[in-house]
């Protein structure tokens, strides 16, 4: 219960500290615990700061999935990681909602700064379905 009074507290419409600033007070030689915390950071960025994620913060959330599926998915043994189902549940249905976010995001072009569609044309690749 602690956490979402601190988020309210102190991160109330702003992003949370980078994974890279709390890698030293955490396992650090975790990257999954690393892996897992941006996944929440760009889940609340989505929901919660104004204006919604940057283009990079949208590119970088999409290789941060991919991250943490190819973890699980191109193991060769079954990963050791227990998530409650309620939170496996949420990282799906958060992806597929970032996937339809972007797609909706790069449609708009005419609201898009020439450095926003310069970087859509050089990241074609994410969330490219």
């Amino acid at each position: 219960n602690s956490f979402p009074k601190l988020t309210e507290q102190y991160y109330k419409t702003s992003a949370w500290p980078e994974a890279e600033e709390i890698a030293p007070y955490v396992n650090d030689d975790d990257p999954i615990f690393l892996n897992l915390y941006r996944e929440l950071c760009y889940r609340h960025i989505y929901a919660r700061v104004q204006g919604g994620p940057t283009v990079h913060q949208r590119f970088d959330s999409y290789y941060n999935y991919c991250k943490l599926f190819n973890y699980i998915l191109s193991a060769d043994i079954p990963v050791n990681l227990e998530l409650p189902n309620q939170w496996l549940w949420e990282i799906i249905d958060e992806f597929i909602y970032q996937f339809q976010a972007f797609s909706q995001y790069r449609a708009k072009l005419s609201k898009k700064t020439d450095a926003e569609l310069d970087t859509l044309r050089t990241n074609n690749s994410a969330w490219n379905v």
